[in-house]
């Protein structure tokens, strides 16, 4: 008898603050990666899954969006000192 795969595809998931469509991958060094798709239930957020599944499957790193190293700052109105 065969052992059952672990392997599972991920599904798409509904981002509810921001409306989107989003799946979660895990990487094989088990990061974890969060891909937005697109406006949930469209036709763009269905064919963006399909294309990161497969890259996914392929092994390539998933392509998101790059958050900055420094958080945003609102500037001060009082002057720096240094």
């Amino acid at each position: 008898m065969q052992k059952k795969s672990k392997f599972k595809v991920p599904s798409i998931a509904h981002h509810k603050a921001r409306n989107t469509d989003v799946v979660f991958l895990r990487g094989a060094d088990g990061k974890r990666w969060q891909v937005y798709l697109g406006p949930h239930g469209s036709n763009q957020a269905r064919q963006r899954y399909h294309e990161v599944i497969a890259s996914h499957l392929d092994g390539e790193e998933p392509e998101t969006a790059k958050r900055s190293s420094q958080p945003k700052q609102a500037p001060s109105a009082y002057p720096t000192v240094k």
